[in-house]
């Protein structure tokens, strides 16, 4: 997706795994249902039949931030060690300094985009939240998708443009407002919706409705979130094996320069 994430450490592949899945279930809850709930096969409601909720959801409570699981942990605290050399020190500078701005989606398709991501991956305890939506807009401006697509779904651009096209109308016909205009709750509820096929408009005709959910929403926001280094910290990530390397290669051992868990 992003030249300029690395792969973790072989140490920390299942806790990665574990936290990107977690990116999907956080204060939000569009995903807590757990595995299964959106799948590929979702049945997806004819254009003009009624939505299947009928009720306003309840207000989104705020939920209290977990505490970390690498306590003190701070992956940047290694700039100037063995464990960094140019190379990754260019490639976290342009991550942390250099943001894209808007070249690809229109005004309109970013506010739904964003809205959206706030959702997904929802950040109340960041004083700056981690950019998404402006790595999602620069890789659609440089058409870079992951070098294959599914026979079903349109191009990468196609894709997201209806897809974005489609989110925004299911939300008119609900709530006669745009999503990014919706309260938390009702935007939850409409993405838990869109999560199982309950979907109405006709804008959806010829996207596979679960697949653009979980590939390209869910599975890119997440991608992107945690190629930054804020969120290496929480999965107690330490960046690109190279040019350190690792020595302690037992089972749960642990080099003294990676991050230490919680007990």
């Amino acid at each position: 997706m992003n030249d300029d994430r690395h792969p973790a450490p072989r140490e920390r592949d299942a806790a990665t795994q574990e936290a990107a899945q977690a990116a999907v279930t956080r204060e939000a809850g569009t995903h807590d249902a757990g595995p299964g709930t959106a799948q590929d096969t979702a049945p997806q409601a004819a254009p003009g039949a009624t939505p299947e909720a009928t009720t306003d959801p309840a207000p989104v409570a705020a939920q209290p931030a977990p505490p970390p699981r690498f306590p003190g942990y701070d992956v940047l605290a290694k700039w100037d060690s063995p464990s960094f050399d140019d190379v990754t020190r260019g490639v976290l500078a342009q991550r942390l300094d250099n943001v894209p701005p808007r070249r690809w989606l229109t005004p309109a398709e970013w506010d739904t985009l964003d809205a959206i991501n706030a959702r997904l991956l929802p950040q109340p305890d960041r004083a700056a939240p981690i950019p998404i939506t402006p790595w999602i807009d620069a890789m659609l401006h440089d058409n870079r998708g992951e070098g294959y697509r599914h026979p079903d779904m349109p191009p990468l651009r196609d894709a997201w443009r209806q897809g974005l096209a489609a989110v925004d109308d299911e939300a008119r016909r609900r709530h006669d407002r745009p999503f990014a205009a919706l309260d938390a709750a009702r935007q939850d509820a409409l993405l838990h919706a869109i999560e199982a096929g309950h979907v109405t408009s006709p804008r959806w005709q010829g996207l596979d409705v679960a697949r653009f959910f979980i590939h390209h929403l869910v599975k890119t926001a997440a991608g992107i979130y945690y190629a930054h280094p804020a969120a290496w910290n929480e999965i107690g990530f330490g960046g690109p094996a190279a040019p350190r390397g690792y020595v302690r290669l037992g089972f749960d051992a642990r080099d003294p320069w990676e991050a230490k868990e919680a007990p």
